[in-house]
């Protein structure tokens, strides 16, 4: 099985995405080349993707108590 990377987020430092996402709530940013959400309930989904399954890296670089979800056929 091959996995194709979808965003790396490997650009400058933003206050948004990129033109690859969609915001559907809250807020989300690019910091030292990693996606961050700036608030409760973020959620952004990606543009043009049709798939059955979906895989993540995801690193816990905060102090509080966080949470991360994978949402397949956002509508």
């Amino acid at each position: 099985m091959q996995a194709d990377v979808l965003d790396d987020f490997n650009r400058p430092d933003a206050n948004t995405l990129g033109s690859g996402w969609t915001q559907q709530t809250g807020g989300a940013q690019i910091i030292g080349n990693r996606a961050a959400g700036t608030t409760d309930l973020a959620l952004w989904t990606y543009n043009g993707l049709s798939a059955t399954s979906a895989y993540v890296d995801v690193f816990n670089v905060g102090t509080g108590l966080q949470y991360l979800a994978l949402v397949l056929a956002y509508g």
